[in-house]
């Protein structure tokens, strides 16, 4: 019996350190990719004053503790009310480390959501379910209320709601992120063994297509949101791997960096992409 409970644990602890593990590659991967538009990368801190991709990567690397607890809680759970209350409670005490490393600047609390339900359920059940099934037991997993907690500041996302009546992180995930998964049904110009930066590139932008970014609507508004939106289907048409396509691209980011925007809804999003891709979810592969 002890034979089995130590098997057990060690299965355990190595999923659990696996799963936290390529969600911090994922957060370091997307923050790397550059150029950007509005958002942070290697090269420049564009739309942002307060940030820069040194800070991002330790934000990050701070986060591998809470994304190990949410999969160390979530191992062989039952997606329910009591997961997901614990869950998020990981979660806020994450956010507390990531305002310490940042002095208080807040990095990565959408993708600590994002990323954070994905690994509550993969945990949960092992990473044998399919993509498609992934995305229904994250649905119902943010479906729950968090019964614990009433947030007492308005958020951006929750301002837009009010606001244009857009669809938030919350109610993404509670329909099972349906921009994620448009995107990851888009034609792309790569193969797989062809997954450059430019790759990811154009997986940001179509996600820019899509997404109702809170983050760009809180700089600007609705307006400011579909023209963006169309900016980035009007480079995806033209082609990042041709220099119409390109040159389109160089003034966009600059477009974004002049008026301070930066779709960091679609970040974290891209953020969740590589990390199922890389974890082979997506196309079935997944191996652990």
């Amino acid at each position: 019996m002890k034979w089995i409970e130590v098997t057990r644990s060690l299965k355990e602890n190595s999923l659990a350190h696996h799963l936290a593990m390529q969600a911090v590659s994922a957060l370091i991967f997307e923050v790397s990719l550059s150029p950007k538009p509005g958002l942070v990368d290697r090269w420049s801190s564009n739309a942002h004053d307060d940030m820069d991709w040194q800070l991002l990567v330790l934000s990050a690397e701070s986060l591998y503790p809470t994304f190990y607890q949410i999969a160390h809680r979530a191992f062989n759970a039952s997606i329910g009310q009591a997961l997901r209350e614990d869950i998020a409670e990981i979660g806020r005490q994450g956010e507390e480390v990531m305002l310490a490393v940042t002095q208080g600047v807040n990095t990565h609390r959408g993708a600590i959501w994002i990323l954070g339900l994905f690994i509550a359920v993969l945990a949960s059940h092992r990473c044998t379910l399919t993509f498609v099934e992934l995305l229904e037991e994250v649905a119902l997993l943010a479906s729950f209320p968090d019964e614990r907690y009433r947030s007492k500041v308005l958020t951006n996302g929750v301002i837009a709601k009010q606001r244009y009546g857009i669809r938030g992180a919350l109610e993404e995930a509670q329909a099972g992120f349906p921009s994620l998964s448009s995107v990851i049904a888009m034609p792309t110009r790569w193969r797989n063994e062809q997954r450059s930066e430019l790759y990811w590139l154009e997986r940001l932008l179509q996600l820019i297509s899509v997404v109702e970014d809170s983050c760009i609507v809180s700089r600007s508004d609705l307006a400011t949101l579909h023209n963006v939106q169309n900016r980035a289907i009007k480079i995806l048409t033209l082609g990042l791997d041709q220099p119409a396509g390109l040159s389109s691209y160089a003034d966009f980011c600059h477009y974004c960096c002049d008026y301070s925007l930066s779709p960091g809804g679609s970040a974290d999003l891209l953020a969740a992409i590589i990390f199922l891709e890389k974890l082979g979810v997506i196309d079935g592969t997944v191996a652990f």
